[in-house]
């Protein structure tokens, strides 16, 4: 059978480290030590694209361990819903996703006002096929989501004290064929700057567009390429 959903995205707007972090955002920004492979800034190149801005080798959203859902990969759709749930654990997180699924029949969804948004019944084949825990609820640990990218879109920071945003792509599978469906969703971060500090701002925003560059140092399949983008993406995720 196939979904009737299209395009569906999802998006996370967060402060570095206040969602991860369950924090109320009063350390968003907090410099961290930066790792061997960070501090490798090697020998000038030209920007790579799929390296440092669409990012979609095998490699990386084929990681075994990273995109793992079953066992909370940091890449893993499941985590990212952690994350955004408060990082108080599976439970809360599987309820949010509830919540989420939720949505996209409006009619029925208090909170959006009538007329708003369109319904979208193909969510219901997406919930019959995602695997339940034994409450009826949807089991994170077996998501039909893959990962299809992660992207620098350091271009839509155009103005002071807004570095852009980080963004996970996640396509949607059939649970059970693995066929690729006709759904996508995005996890979108914004980066804030230092609006109040035009020195730190253009400092941070420097460090920040270096440590994507670094990554065009390093060989797809080498470890340090997928270690440093895991630094990068755990700073916004």
């Amino acid at each position: 059978m196939k979904f009737s959903l299209r395009i569906l995205s999802i998006a996370a707007l967060a402060a570095w480290g206040s969602i991860a972090c369950g924090s109320d955002g009063s350390d968003t920004n907090r410099e961290a030590e930066p790792s061997q492979a960070e501090e490798l800034v090697g020998a000038p190149h030209s920007i790579q694209p799929y390296k440092e801005l669409v990012i979609v080798h095998p490699s990386v959203i084929n990681d075994p361990v990273r995109t793992s859902n079953a066992n909370r990969g940091l890449w893993s759709f499941r985590w990212l819903v952690e994350q955004l749930s408060g990082n108080q654990g599976l439970d809360i997180a599987t309820d949010f996703t509830e919540n989420w699924l939720a949505t996209f029949h409006p009619q029925y969804n208090p909170n959006v006002p009538s007329g708003q948004l369109s319904d979208r019944p193909g969510v219901d084949d997406l919930r019959g096929k995602w695997p339940k825990l034994a409450d009826g609820r949807v089991d994170l640990k077996k998501s039909p989501f893959r990962l299809l990218a992660i992207v620098n879109r350091a271009d839509l920071g155009t103005t002071f004290g807004d570095f852009g945003e980080g963004r996970f792509v996640f396509g949607l599978v059939d649970p059970v064929t693995g066929e690729d469906l006709a759904m996508t969703v995005i996890f979108e971060y914004r980066l804030p700057g230092f609006p109040d500090d035009a020195a730190k701002d253009a400092r941070k925003r420097q460090v920040w567009s270096q440590r994507w560059h670094n990554l065009g140092n390093y060989a797809f399949g080498d470890p340090n390429y997928n270690q440093l983008l895991e630094n990068i993406s755990t700073a916004f995720a």
